[in-house]
């Protein structure tokens, strides 16, 4: 699996078909962003946000509605553009900053974020390089708040476990992962697995 970038998928690829104004492009809900907001940074409104991997917005103009200043990073000009039309729509384009990077070399200086966040895009680094990739532009005190594919039974299908050894061999347990998150310098304070209709 690999990044969603302009210049290697073509206009008229299928992806686009597939994906041009879904409202999200990977697992999750508003609900489920809100209750990480929450958990992650409570009551508090007034921090700046990196949203790696933002896609068309769905997680980034939550984050823009609760407050936050929030620097969307996503390799594709198409699904930022939906992004930037669809916070247009919402009244959030002052709080939002669309960027067009790769996730691998995020152009920011260290410290620079309070809130690091990623839904269903880990994967494309990988969860334990992405992690120590990240780690550098959080303040001190900073909070990141991801989801991760994660394995979460122990006899998966063969069909299942065939496809994922192939698209993403790095895919781990809810366990492993917090392992990994701590190797990397974070305290887990919550983890929690995301609801079916997710």
């Amino acid at each position: 699996m690999t990044a969603v970038d302009d210049e290697t998928i073509p206009a008229d690829h299928p992806f686009w078909k597939l994906h041009r104004a879904l409202p999200r492009q990977a697992p999750g809900s508003t609900a489920t962003t809100s209750r990480m907001l929450r958990v992650a940074l409570g009551s508090e409104r007034s921090a700046r946000a990196l949203d790696i991997g933002a896609g068309s917005g769905a997680s980034t103009l939550v984050l823009a509605a609760s407050g936050l200043d929030v620097v969307a990073l996503d390799t594709s000009s198409v699904l930022l553009g939906e992004l930037s039309e669809r916070a247009q729509k919402a009244g959030l384009s002052a709080r939002i900053l669309p960027t067009r990077a790769p996730m691998q070399d995020p152009p920011f200086s260290e410290g620079e974020f309070d809130l690091l966040w990623c839904e269903g895009a880990a994967y494309v680094m990988g969860w334990a390089p992405a992690l120590r990739e990240w780690r550098r532009l959080l303040r001190p005190g900073g909070v990141l708040a991801a989801t991760e594919l994660c394995w979460t039974t122990d006899r998966p299908s063969q069909e299942g476990r065939r496809f994922f050894e192939a698209e993403y061999p790095g895919m781990t347990t809810p366990a492993e992962a917090a392992k990994e998150a701590r190797a990397a310098g974070f305290v887990v304070r919550s983890s929690w697995e995301l609801p079916e209709d997710d």
